[in-house]
């Protein structure tokens, strides 16, 4: 199999030819379909977090590594313990992936795990044309959702969901303010508005951008850089 992989962290990526993992008890072999590029990826490739005024969060991997998390591909193989899936199937696979053994994974909190094995980040993940996922747990289906998109519900599909349930109980009159709209922003107003029945105000410095929320379903639209922008979002919550 072809895989594009970290062999020195700020160098570009390597095209090595490797040896086509065969899955095994619960695993599942993936052929992979679309696998999204996440900023945290830059952070792993780089080697280091930027948090700012000069400082970093030190980024270390155990190298060469097949980065990859927001991973769309079809079931090509799968070990002697699989039974709901099939071969040809396509699914979304979910990459937060824990050691499966401590307290955590065992509380379904494997998320939390320190000894995680996230796909694309502590093992092999959809920078290859091949992924293997260690249960078909971790597979979901993704609908009728466009295959180059559904891999990147695993991570700013959840990074906006999980957004929006810190955010509740929404007040009585369902005021709920996105703050930016791009990419999360936006979609956390798809997901308000389908999950909560709610329209929320967006708030963004770029009146390009507003005018997509607004078509999308914002209420209010409101460029911070405006004067009087506060008082006015003052006034619609």
């Amino acid at each position: 199999m072809k895989a594009y992989q970290v062999v020195e962290q700020g160098k570009p990526l390597q095209e090595n030819e490797l040896e086509t993992p065969s899955p095994s008890g619960k695993e599942v072999l993936l052929k992979t379909v679309a696998c999204g590029v996440c900023h945290s990826d830059v952070h792993i490739h780089d080697g280091y977090f930027d948090l700012g005024g000069g400082m970093q969060l030190p980024m270390p991997l155990t190298e060469p590594l097949t980065m990859g998390h927001e991973i769309f591909g079809e079931v090509v193989s799968f070990g002697d313990e699989v039974s709901e899936i099939k071969e040809g199937e396509k699914y979304v696979a979910y990459p937060w992936i824990g050691c499966g053994n401590c307290d955590l994974c065992n509380n379904d909190k494997e998320h939390f795990c320190a000894a995680n094995k996230n796909l694309g980040i502590n093992v092999a993940g959809g920078f290859g044309d091949h992924v293997l996922v260690p249960d078909a747990k971790y597979l979901f289906n993704a609908g009728d959702t466009p295959d180059y998109l559904s891999g990147s519900y695993a991570c700013r599909g959840l990074t906006a969901f999980s957004a929006l349930k810190k955010a509740e109980p929404f007040p009585h009159n369902n005021s709920l303010v996105i703050i930016s709209a791009g990419g999360l922003g936006l979609l956390a107003l798809k997901i308000a508005k389908a999950a909560y029945n709610i329209n929320p105000i967006v708030v963004d410095i770029n009146d390009e951008k507003l005018e997509v929320a607004k078509k999308t379903g914002a209420s209010e639209i409101i460029n911070s850089t405006q004067e009087g922008a506060a008082e006015k979002l003052l006034e619609l919550t």
